[in-house]
């Protein structure tokens, strides 16, 4: 196995007054004191960082050469001292310039860190404000994969207390990120979520894929969005993977309801210019299904629009049909038969069918309601218009919901999107409450 699989330690300190050991009780100070207890617990070091100000650099110094011992087994060019900035020497307690320095001590470790490698803060040295800059560091988003540790004085321990101890404050950061990437989940923010995810300690594979399936499959990345779930086919939804090869298979009704629930998405996030494109990709597709089925007939196999509008065209230049769209108008204007299948086109073949199918003509009224909308799209398109609001945004889903309830017999009620973030908090849950 290669060293960079290989869990190590890399202990990060600022230098006290009692290190390396106390010179009124003769005891050994947190820095070693923590060493020894890392090395008990089989932890490999990889590297100590030690910071010191002008008034601890000959305890850095002792410090060093202490850890040199044979019982340590830690080489001098394992053992790295830093002198922090001016402005600490000179004001050990304020706790900014602390933090800003653990944090370039920091910084200096990730140099040396390998994968699952583990930072090991010492907040027992220093002046107190030294001490809680660690705590600042793990529980922002500097100190991942850290421990946080502190040292009881020997003279003063209870027989019941370990003099070494982990006083880990990444419950509380793991609460914060947990609730951040809930509310972007709750946004359908999925590039966001996973951005948090990597900047935390909760660590989820499956939560990170899921993540990806989300943003692959808003962006109709239906190739992606089946390839990052393929490992985790037994521990996620079945009816998300079942949407997702429907998708992947380019099923028309599944794609529809698909546009369906992105428009909802949009609508919450008030993006109503990309709401009104895939209305208009709604309007025209579910056009195109319904002009092939009464047409076609058989639309059991998928037929591209460009072979099935040929087809459509040699149905139109004959019999009643042609006859009634010769006489069709529609807003007082009649229509341009010149083999261009368009929207009005389509709607007037519908309502041709409709006469004699009273459940498809449910649907083509539901649709002559969406071409006004659709319109407003061509003048976004075309003419560059602004969508600050739209009136009846719950009317028009509605309308939508509607027509898929009368042509897709098993229309999914609860938005996929939704589920899959339902999926998302139960992998991460357990991770927050440890």
């Amino acid at each position: 196995m290669g060293e960079s699989l290989i869990m190590a330690s890399i202990v990060l300190s600022f230098v006290g007054n009692q290190d390396p050991a106390s010179e009124t009780t003769n005891q050994e100070g947190s820095i070693i004191t923590l060493i020894r207890h890392l090395i008990k617990l089989n932890s490999k070091i990889r590297k100590v960082i030690l910071l010191y100000t002008e008034d601890t650099k000959d305890n850095a110094i002792l410090t060093k050469e202490w850890l040199q011992q044979d019982d340590f087994k830690i080489s001098t060019n394992q053992i790295e001292l830093i002198a922090v900035s001016s402005n600490l020497s000179d004001d050990p307690v304020d706790v900014k310039l602390a933090t800003q320095e653990a944090n370039k001590g920091l910084k200096q470790a990730k140099n040396y860190r390998k994968d699952n490698d583990i930072f090991e803060f010492n907040s027992s040295s220093g002046t107190p404000s030294m001490k809680t800059a660690w705590g600042i560091l793990q529980a922002s988003s500097y100190g991942i994969n850290s421990r946080l540790w502190q040292v009881r004085n020997p003279k003063k321990i209870q027989p019941s207390q370990e003099l070494v101890f982990e006083n880990n404050v990444n419950v509380f950061k793991d609460e914060s990120n947990f609730s951040v990437i809930k509310k972007q989940l709750q946004n359908y923010n999925y590039s966001g979520a996973i951005e948090s995810l990597n900047n935390s300690d909760l660590d989820s594979k499956i939560s990170h894929n899921l993540m990806e399936y989300g943003y692959y499959r808003l962006a109709f990345d239906f190739q992606s969005a089946r390839e990052v779930i393929q490992p985790y086919q037994e521990e996620i939804s079945q009816e998300l993977i079942k949407n997702i090869n429907d998708l992947y298979n380019e099923n028309i009704l599944e794609l529809l309801q698909e546009v369906y629930y992105k428009g909802i998405i949009k609508i919450k996030n008030k993006q109503y210019a990309d709401f009104l494109v895939l209305l208009f990709s709604f309007q025209e597709n579910i056009l195109k299904f319904l002009v092939k089925q009464q047409i076609l007939k058989d639309t059991s196999q998928p037929l591209h629009w460009k072979v099935a509008k040929e087809k459509i065209n040699y149905q139109l230049q004959k019999g009643e049909l042609n006859e009634y769209l010769k006489n069709y108008s529609y807003d007082g204007r009649s229509l341009k038969l010149n083999g261009d299948i368009n929207r009005i086109v389509m709607l007037a073949i519908l309502d041709y069918f409709s006469q004699l199918d009273n459940h498809l003509s449910q649907i083509t009224l539901l649709l002559k309601q969406l071409e006004n909308y659709c319109q407003i799209r061509n003048e976004l398109v075309h003419d560059i218009k602004r969508v600050s609001e739209l009136e009846n945004e719950s009317e028009i889903i509605k309308t939508m919901r509607e027509i898929l309830i009368l042509t897709k017999p098993n229309f999914q009620t609860v938005n996929p999107f939704n589920l899959l973030n339902e999926q998302i908090v139960k992998q991460l849950t357990p991770l927050v409450r440890g």
